[in-house]
């Protein structure tokens, strides 16, 4: 054999064949494998939820493009000045993070001082060395800052000095140089404000060197502890230290500060700022410019006059931003510096915007916001458009091929429409932080606003009470529009800011390469050195040829003067790289070009105009540029400039009121530790949302969230301090909880009002052409939010509101069970309308949140009838039965109907104002169905009956049967052990035929009262007790036939699905016919198609649907029935002598008399004395008592029924259909046999004969009646055998069933 042959490391032919089918076979597999997955790219997500919540801020990697001059020795061929001027610029921006470190630990100190608790007499020397060794402690670390900080101010003034006499000496000044200075003076005028303002800081150093004083004893002290205290107890002690500086180099410095003043007054001109706070930094360092220059002494005088700086210019400056925000809720009124110049009075009428008076009217901010809404829409509309356009590029990217023109025109779109998007951001976030720092310094009077008290705080009266209805409106709108379009655009951010790097990286490579080539060749040939040097080192530092290396053929770079005959410079083909420059190589090529073109060269020292040499050849494109590339340091940094743009974590920020707040407030108990959730201003919006009717603000809802976002971010990563964070975290849960509540509560009432209009149309109560239109979509976009992040958290809005609005829908459920539960049985009408209400809130709120339970389940908890059939509403029903119902109601059969007697009380329950939410939401909702409810009240009908019959269902109606049985059977054993024994003892000794009855009955004419007082003796307790038992049958008898009446409707309704052929004229043909139209109405039959198609979970449940179905139209049984034969059981019982113990005793002791006294012969026996062993001779009874009844002259048949009604008549007759004592009854009743005696009567008795005929017919018409009802569910004939109606197998029914 081959394969034996082989050596075992051998592989044989048809292994290799294998292998390579198995490898081809996985091939086919994974192509497989990656081409279904690659369908997944071809799929688009369908989001329908409204986009209406800010950005959310990921935990990513950024990488940060601003070096700082990090890499400025990268550029080995750059100019060695630009490149010092660079790297001493990384210095000063290294002091002013320094230094804007120390203005946020001076914003957020709190006084340590105010926990030090004060001295008492009785502290012993020991005690006082402890407590200041714990205080110095304390308030070493702290302090250690602040040392700390007065060292760093020393250097700062130091070397702002410095910088104002090397500024003097340089030849070129950058604008990059001129920013940076003006930046340290805003810093400047940033912490002077705050050490002079935080009165707790030099409180707290005070309180540091007295406990160092006492700890140490002298030795080792800070010796500079008394010029710390005394510098930081000093006013604006930083400022006026500058201030006499550059009052000493006035001669010197004082075109350093005109150059620094006119430079940002071009830049606030021409608005060439993006961020928000660049607009609010240029105004102040314009302002305390002056303030530096202006002295002790005043000086701007001559700078005024000599046209050095223009008055007018600053002024129209200053009177567009008259209040600037320092920090936090810091702000600062720019007229009160301008006043305290020492020049103020000699130009008093040029400062104009001094002397006009401020006011932010509603009209301006309404005014600005209709500007900024059309430049939003164009805005949004663009992105919208650039968003489409990604969608397509990235899903058919292999099969577009765009141009190359057209990339670079798309590149620039998207650069302009990036840079169009974050002016109107950084546009409308100045707005709204201007508007908020005027109103912090303008609080209004008391007088202003009529809420406001004598004892309201400085922080409430500036926020809380300082908006109008108007102005908050368009603050919300505002900050909408800002969120909004920063959630769209940072959904871009990938795409725009490719098409930025893009953009900027061919601007730079067009100029090097292309434009600056013909000035570069100009200057080598004529030997401009200069411009020479500095056009060179512009190329090699940004450069980036094509292939790596510039063209070789190129006579400018073998540095001829001359060109070649005929060549012709080939343009270079340069292509698109996502590679943007850096913060450095940009900072490079800017400062080089302008030092070019550059006017503003020093005039000190006397620099030449290097435009001069270049003779106009490429200046033109070199300004183009300069002015375009002013913002790609920002637009670089998009991701984070645009957060920058929004950012409104000031808003929140409100450490300077607490601090003057708490120095006014001198108490030891008196001090705020943080301001009440009610003068916060995010919550001031959010309210106002909440409680306007403007549908439209509802989605700016959660933009407002957002703010707690800013400021969140802002405490930790800028602040840095954890309690700060705690504070904006624990007023975030607050507002969310306050939030969750509001909308709920608001949701539910929402759509209770639409359950209410249902249920009234339908009741007609409301015409549906009168229905009030409301709009269910005003929550529908905060609804479909399935969640939204705030604090890093996610919260799931759809199951919190939804929890919310169960409760209040469980809330409403209770109600209404509490509301039957204190009122009459006829309050089942209410109690079903407002079940009806709930349970169609309940549907409309199912469908919108994810998480709603059941309503039937829901409801069964409510009721507590989950683990027990005996719920709250059937308890209460049948506990109102029993003790209300059948006592207190009168039964009429004529209709159908129970009455409340006159005398009973009808309870009700008035509803307190929190309640009418919980019912029919308004009061004018609530007196509409009150008064549809009154026809109802007093009687129970038919109405009540159906109501009954559907809530309680099968098992309840057992339950009612079962409690029914019981209460004839109590009331019947108190009936003959207490009513019946005087009536007894007075019926005849033996068994009476007719006639002998007959002869017993006396005159009807005769006062019936005389001649049967034994009767009389309980006669209402009697009557009472066979109404309770002909009311509980009467109420059994009525529920029956409505519950019968909704299953032969149910039976009616399944009668298409539950069709039986009719027979074949043809036997033979019998089962063909049959199977014939059993095939014709298969497809009706739910169950086999179920099974066909195998579901198993439907087919199970038509299954049972199917035999509930046969065993109605099969065990039609009488709930009614049964409750008849139960009685004639209970009735016929020889045990039931027993409860009849004591008459039989008192009749015997009677009989003994009888014999003594010769009345009787003692041949009579007790049985003759009484015989009803088993209620024999019941009818003789109720003939007695009907017959009294009769008798009666009082009542006519209306009067009786009016009177008694007709329910104890029921009862009567059903004992004795129940004992099987019809025919007696016919045939022994006296009513029936005294007409006959009416003939002897005389014509002056014909009123009264009269009179007995009519209540002896009627009478005779309700036993009429009344025997026709019964014998329809109890047949006389039939054995006790007869079968029982069986229901569902629970224990608790077992004894019933």
């Amino acid at each position: 054999m081959a394969s034996d042959s082989l050596d075992d490391g051998q592989i044989s032919d048809e292994d290799y064949l294998d292998v390579d089918k198995a490898e081809a076979d996985l091939r086919e597999v994974i192509q497989t494998t990656i081409a279904n997955i690659s369908l997944f790219s071809d799929q688009k997500l369908v989001q329908n939820d409204p986009q209406i919540q800010a950005a959310t801020t990921n935990i990513v990697y950024e990488c940060n493009k601003n070096t700082n001059f990090g890499d400025r020795d990268a550029f080995i061929l750059a100019n060695a000045k630009i490149k010092e001027e660079a790297k001493h610029q990384a210095d000063l921006n290294l002091l002013l993070e320094e230094g804007m470190q120390f203005a946020s630990m001076l914003y957020t100190w709190r006084s340590c001082t105010n926990a030090i608790p004060p001295e008492s007499d009785t502290d012993s020397k020991e005690e006082i060395a402890a407590k200041w060794g714990k205080i110095y402690e304390v308030l070493n670390e702290e302090c250690k800052k602040l040392i700390d900080f007065y060292d760093f101010l020393l250097s700062v003034s130091e070397m702002f000095k410095q910088e104002l006499m090397l500024i003097v000496t340089k030849k070129y000044v950058s604008d990059t140089y001129l920013l940076t200075m003006g930046r340290f003076i805003n810093m400047i005028v940033i912490v002077n404000a705050l050490l002079t303002s935080k009165a707790s800081i030099a409180n707290d150093f005070s309180s540091y060197k007295r406990a160092e004083k006492h700890f140490k004893k002298g030795l080792n002290i800070n010796p500079n502890s008394v010029k710390i205290s005394h510098y930081f107890g000093t006013r604006n002690k930083i400022l006026n230290e500058l201030r006499d500086a550059v009052e000493e180099r006035f001669l010197q410095v004082h075109d350093v500060f005109c150059e620094i003043i006119n430079h940002f007054l071009e830049r606030f001109e021409n608005n060439i700022y993006l961020l928000p706070n660049e607009r609010f930094q240029f105004v102040t360092i314009i302002c305390y410019s002056l303030v530096l220059l202006d002295g002790k002494n005043g000086h701007l005088d001559k700078l005024f006059e000599g046209k050095k700086l223009n008055l007018s210019r600053i002024d129209k400056v200053l009177k567009q931003v008259s209040v600037v925000p320092l920090y936090g809720d810091m702000s600062m009124e720019l007229k009160i510096v301008v006043t305290a110049l020492p020049t103020f009075e000699m130009f008093r009428n040029k400062w104009t915007f001094v002397q006009t008076n401020d006011v932010r009217s509603e009209n301006v901010l309404q005014n600005k916001l209709n500007e900024f809404e059309s430049q939003y829409e164009e805005v949004l509309t663009e992105l919208a458009s650039l968003q489409n356009s990604t969608h397509f590029t990235k899903l058919d990217l292999k099969e577009v091929k765009f141009a190359k023109k057209e990339t670079d025109e798309k590149n620039e779109e998207i650069y302009t429409l990036a840079l169009n998007t974050l002016r109107i951001l950084s546009q409308m976030t100045c707005t709204i932080i201007e508007t908020y720092s005027w109103k912090l310094i303008h609080p209004p009077s008391k007088y202003d606003v009529i809420q406001m008290s004598d004892d309201t705080c400085d922080y409430a009266k500036a926020t809380k009470y300082n908006y109008s209805a108007a102005e908050k409106t368009a603050i919300i709108r505002l900050i909408g529009m800002i969120k909004g379009l920063q959630a769209l655009a940072c959904s871009l951010k990938d795409v725009i800011s490719k098409a930025i790097f893009s953009y900027i990286y061919k601007e730079i490579q067009k100029l090097i390469q292309i434009t600056l080539r013909e000035p570069l060749r100009y200057v080598v040939k004529n030997k401009k050195t200069n411009v020479e040097t500095i056009l060179s080192s512009l190329r090699t530092c940004a450069v980036d040829w094509p292939n790596g290396k510039p063209p070789m053929d190129d006579p400018l770079f073998k540095h001829e003067k001359q060109l070649k005959k005929n060549y012709i410079p080939e343009i270079p083909e340069i292509k698109n790289k996502l590679v943007p420059p850096s913060s450095t190589q940009i900072y490079l090529v800017r400062t080089m070009l302008s030092s070019l073109i550059n006017d503003n060269t020093n005039p000190l020292t006397k620099a030449k105009d290097l435009k001069k040499e270049l003779v106009g050849r490429g200046l033109e494109s070199i300004n183009s540029f300069l002015k375009t590339s002013i913002f790609w340091p920002y637009m670089i940094e998009f991701d984070e400039i645009i957060v920058k743009c929004c950012d409104l974590s000031q808003l929140w920020f409100r450490e300077y009121f607490l601090e003057t707040t708490n120095s006014m407030n001198r108490g030891p108990n008196s001090k705020v530790v943080q301001f009440d959730i009610e003068f916060s201003l995010s919550w001031i919006f959010i309210k106002h949302i909440l409680e306007s009717n403007d549908t439209c603000l509802l989605e700016y809802l959660f933009y407002l969230f957002d703010l707690y976002n800013d400021s969140a971010d802002y405490a930790l990563n800028k602040f840095k301090q954890q309690y700060l964070y705690n504070e904006i975290e624990g007023e975030t849960d607050l507002v969310i909880d306050q939030f969750i509540v509001y909308i709920s509560s608001d949701i539910f009432k929402f759509y209770r009002k639409l359950a209410v209009q249902k249920v009234a149309i339908e009741l007609g109560l409301q015409n549906p052409s009168e229905r009030k239109p409301i709009y269910q979509t005003k929550y529908l976009s905060i609804l479909q939010q399935k969640s939204f992040c705030i604090l890093g958290r996610k919260l799931s809005l759809n199951k919190l509101i939804g929890s919310h609005v169960l409760t209040h829908i469980s809330t409403a459920m209770n109600l209404a069970i509490k509301r039957f539960e204190s009122c009459n049985i006829d309050g089942l009408i209410e109690y079903c309308v407002l079940k009806d209400i709930n349970k169609y809130t309940f549907k409309s709120l199912q469908d919108i949140f994810e998480e709603f339970p059941d309503y039937e389940q829901y409801y069964s908890e409510i009721d507590e009838s989950v683990n027990s059939p005996h719920g709250r509403f059937l308890i209460q029903l049948l506990s109102l039965m029993d003790k209300d119902f059948f006592s207190n109601y009168k039964y009429k059969i004529s209709s159908k109907s129970f009455t409340l007697e006159k005398n009973v009380i009808r309870r009700t329950l008035a509803p307190s104002d929190d309640h009418y939410v919980y019912l029919f939401v308004t009061k004018d909702s609530y007196r509409k169905f009150l008064k549809y409810f009154q026809e109802f009240e007093g009687t129970i009908d038919s109405n009540h009956y159906e109501i009954i019959a559907h809530m309680i269902g099968v098992d309840g109606i057992t339950m009612l049967m079962k409690i029914i049985l019981e209460i004839i059977k109590d009331v019947t054993r108190v009936l003959w052990a207490n009513d019946c024994e005087n009536v007894y003892k007075k019926l005849p000794y033996k068994k009476e035929t007719i006639s002998s009855c007959v002869e017993l009955a006396p005159d009807p004419l005769s006062n019936p009262r005389k001649l049967l007082p034994p009767m009389l003796l309980n006669f209402f307790h009697f009557i009472g007790t066979f109404k309770i038992i002909g009311n509980a049958l009467a109420l059994a008898l009525n529920i029956e036939e409505h519950y019968f009446i909704k299953e032969n409707l149910e039976l009616h309704m399944a009668y298409p699905f539950t069709l039986t052929p009719k027979q074949a004229s043809d036997l033979n043909n019998q089962e063909s016919v049959i199977s014939q139209f059993i095939n014709k109405w298969r497809c009706f039959n739910l169950a086999n198609s179920l099974k066909i198609i195998k579901n198993t979970e439907f087919s199970e449940q038509a299954s049972t649907a199917c035999g509930l179905s046969i065993k109605k139209l099969c065990s039609q049984k009488s709930f009614f029935g049964y409750l008849l034969q139960e009685l004639s059981v209970f009735l016929q019982n020889e045990e039931t002598e027993v409860w009849f113990n004591i008459i039989r005793d008192t009749l015997e002791k009677q009989r003994l008399e009888d014999l003594q006294s010769g009345s009787i012969s003692g041949q009579t026996s007790a049985n003759d004395y009484c015989p009803f062993a088993g209620f024999p001779q019941f009818y003789r009874l109720w003939s007695f008592f009907q017959y009294t009844m009769v008798l009666d002259r009082n009542n006519t048949p209306a009067a009786h029924e009016n009177t008694y009604g007709n329910g104890y008549i029921l009862g009567g007759i059903a004992f004795i259909v129940a004992l099987k004592q019809i025919h007696q009854f016919e045939i022994g009743d006296m009513c029936y046999f005294l007409e006959s005696r009416f003939e002897s009567v005389s014509a002056k008795s014909a009123p009264e004969k009269q009179r007995f005929l009519s209540n002896l017919s009627y009478f005779k018409n309700i036993n009429k009646k009344c025997i026709n009802i019964l014998t329809m569910y109890i047949d006389p004939q039939k054995s006790e055998e007869q079968q029982k109606f069986l229901r569902p197998d629970r224990q608790d029914l077992a004894p019933f069933h």
